[in-house]
């Protein structure tokens, strides 16, 4: 993981390294945006942690001492790097968030913020604007579109048999089902995609009349909101079981391709 993590680093630090540094304005923005970001939200002390040591460099062109991070981000004021890693510990994790941060909704941001191993100085660097694969996702749950709410765990059997299909597939994240399941109720999926830190969203409704199903899915990039694909699918009601499999299958593979497309 560690070195998976310093390959994308260096091929970052590749492609701007004939690029000016950026503005310290641009900078703000990047870092507000960052700290926005649903992930960075959920953790307040390391927004703090990643304010400061931004604030720092841009302020002064360097980096606040372990000492200094204690005292203002963790609020130990007796602190003594000899026997107590924290800081050491926590900017690990700080970094591990900025890396999932940029594999997700940061992989088109214009500025990347990253901190080097070793160090408390974070560097700034221009990102050249690129294509990038559709590497995550959030399956919604798939809307019962019929007047019978028996068949609303057969539209639940869908979404999570979906879920299944597309974790199984090499390189792509999906957002757990506790997480997806919240947004029953319409939302915008660029909210969404935000909240869940995934770079495209799948949404879907079922039908069932006269023994057949109808089951529709959309799939949306996190970028704009835009449609990236959509297609319906026709079966015979018969054994649950097997058709919600089925269902599943053929949406995650044409779903695969469309991502890999995409990328």
């Amino acid at each position: 993981m560690q070195i998976k993590e310093m390959r994308k680093t260096r091929a970052r630090t590749e492609r701007s390294i004939t690029s000016p540094a950026p503005h310290p304005a641009m900078v703000r923005r990047q870092l507000e945006k960052i700290l926005s970001s649903a992930r960075f939200r959920r953790c307040e002390r390391m927004s703090r942690f990643l304010r400061l040591l931004v604030e720092h460099a841009l302020e002064h062109g360097g980096a606040p001492t372990a000492r200094d991070i204690a005292a203002r981000v963790f609020d130990k004021c007796d602190f003594d790097s000899r026997i107590d890693p924290i800081v050491r510990v926590e900017a690990r994790r700080l970094r591990k968030l900025l890396a999932e941060y940029y594999e997700s909704e940061g992989a088109h941001d214009p500025i990347v913020i990253s901190l080097p191993r070793g160090a408390y100085r974070p560097g700034f660097t221009r990102q050249s604007a690129r294509p990038a694969a559709v590497k995550s996702i959030a399956v919604l749950p798939f809307v019962n579109m019929t007047n019978d709410e028996s068949r609303a765990a057969f539209c639940e059997g869908v979404t999570e048999e979906l879920i299944n299909a597309l974790t199984r597939m090499g390189g792509l994240k999906v957002a757990a089902r506790t997480s997806a399941f919240q947004y029953k109720d319409p939302h915008d999926v660029r909210d969404i995609a935000k909240d869940l830190g995934v770079a495209a969203v799948m949404e879907g409704s079922v039908r069932v009349a006269d023994h057949r199903v109808r089951v529709t899915a959309q799939l949306s990039s996190a970028a704009d909101g835009f449609h990236l694909w959509s297609e319906t699918f026709d079966a015979a009601f018969e054994e649950t079981f097997l058709l919600q499999e089925q269902l599943a299958r053929q949406i995650a593979e044409i779903t695969g391709q469309k991502l890999h497309c995409c990328g």
